[in-house]
């Protein structure tokens, strides 16, 4: 089942999803 989406959750994604920019971008170079 899904839990509550919790500030901490939405935090930690958007740390992931900047990690994923970062390796993309780094690739590029």
């Amino acid at each position: 089942k899904k839990k509550n989406r919790t500030k901490a959750d939405r935090e930690q994604d958007k740390h992931r999803e900047g990690i994923l920019v970062a390796y993309e971008i780094s690739k590029l170079k």
